[in-house]
């Protein structure tokens, strides 16, 4: 009996090596097609400027970028976001020292322009779906085209318009203001009662310059300044630049923007008219998409209308002048283009529907926005018969820094007017 038992017992330790070296062998092989798979998926990585967790780009942008990885397991996007004043501040030594991901936000116009040329972005064309010319408005391209190449995708046109706390206005019996005199009006009744009429920073692309170059455009027409900025201005076309550059400093002088002047940021300054503090706050389209949800403390109070002059001369500032873009070393430049459309259009529809973004993608049978102030803003757009792009960008990046540089000075109330202009207008 005890014999037998060692039998079986020796049976038993033997099928079990068995087993073992089976699973020895065969696991290994398990763990190879494993890590073979793992190496056949495709990381892209990606860069965004958008860092404010209640923004609506931030929220429908990383929306889109959930949904085609959920939808991709062959290729996955791994998504890294700054905000936007310190992501322009690294943009450009970036792309200097070929340091950008596969795919990164861009600016449009020169600035897309000036990146092209050097040889950093990938010409796109032959990577581009075939059907994209259905999906893709036409004029979306423009911006983003270098000598016969796309070299970037935008995904919604964004313009400056004023955005009016009508609540305030009805509470001081203050009128909207469709001209210059009107504008003045407004803005000596708010001062008088110790209310700084405009929000307004000094940031980059959200703050004075908005206010300056308004004035310019619904002053001396965006044509009229287009050729000055280009050096190619008449005496008659820099006599009225400078007109709108002075009366920019007039509001300056009186306080419209408050004191002191443009120390603060884009953020606390929007904190204000988010509690009502201020009336007026000329800004970007897009903000509309923040201010249309339902928990924003200005949600059903505001109207957006024209900047007072641009209206009546047809005339808007702003355009497509955000973008993707993708590095020309890209692995990868089929399935990275691809997947940036499919991201991009998913993107516009989101902020679309959110009431946050003019697409330039075909919207299907995406939900419309139901809010007033957005349509308010798509008829100011629909109606232009002229865009200006913001001066940022429709100038290169010489005269861009010049720009900048000078209407910080003029700002600051450093320089007159006749020293800005020909700072930025006179050869040199």
């Amino acid at each position: 009996m005890e014999k037998q038992q060692k039998i079986i017992l020796l049976g038993f330790l033997f099928l079990l090596a068995a087993i073992i070296l089976l699973c020895l062998r065969f696991f290994p092989r398990f763990e190879e097609k494993r890590s073979s798979e793992e190496e056949n998926v495709i990381d892209l990585q990606l860069w965004y400027p958008w860092e404010n967790e209640g923004e609506a780009y931030k929220k429908s942008f990383l929306e889109a970028v959930e949904a085609y990885n959920s939808a991709h397991d062959e290729v996955q996007i791994w998504a890294e976001g700054t905000e936007m004043e310190l992501y322009r501040e690294k943009l450009p030594s970036a792309i200097a020292s070929n340091d950008t991901p596969d795919i990164y936000f861009c600016f449009g116009d020169r600035y897309l322009q000036g990146a092209a040329s050097s040889g950093k972005l990938l010409k796109m064309n032959e990577y581009l779906s075939e059907d994209i010319g259905s999906r893709l408005h036409e004029d979306a391209a423009k911006g983003l085209a270098y000598e016969g190449g796309i070299y970037g995708l935008g995904f919604s046109e964004n313009i400056a318009v004023l955005f009016i706390n009508m609540e305030m206005f009805e509470s001081y019996g203050c009128r909207v203001p469709s001209d210059w005199d009107g504008l003045l009006e407004v803005c000596r009744a708010f001062i008088s009662k110790g209310i700084t009429p405009f929000a307004c920073s000094g940031d980059t692309d959200t703050g004075f310059r908005l206010y300056l170059e308004s004035i310019c455009i619904g002053t001396a027409g965006g044509d009229v300044c287009a050729r000055v900025l280009q050096q190619e201005g008449t005496g008659e076309e820099m006599a009225a630049f400078a007109d709108g550059v002075g009366k920019f400093c007039r509001l300056r002088d009186m306080g419209a923007f408050g004191d002191p002047l443009f120390p603060r940021s884009t953020q606390d300054v929007e904190n204000d008219f988010y509690l009502s503090k201020i009336p007026m706050y000329l800004a970007k389209s897009d903000f509309a998409g923040n201010i249309m949800q339902e928990n924003s403390p200005l949600y059903g109070k505001l109207s957006a209308v024209p900047f007072p002059g641009l209206q009546n001369a047809g005339q808007v500032l702003g355009g497509i002048s955000d973008a993707f873009v993708v590095n020309k070393a890209a692995a990868y430049p089929r399935e990275t283009v691809q997947a940036l459309e499919e991201i991009l259009q998913d993107f516009a529809l989101r902020l679309y529907e959110r009431g946050a973004g003019i697409p330039v993608w075909d919207t299907g049978c995406a939900q419309k926005p139901e809010a007033d102030i957005y349509w308010q803003i798509r008829e100011i757009a629909d109606t232009a018969e002229n865009r200006m792009q913001y001066w940022e960008f429709y100038l290169d990046r010489c005269r861009a820094e010049r720009f900048m540089k000078s209407s910080e000075e003029l700002g600051g109330g450093n320089i007159s007017p006749e020293q800005f202009v020909e700072e930025l207008c006179t050869a040199g």
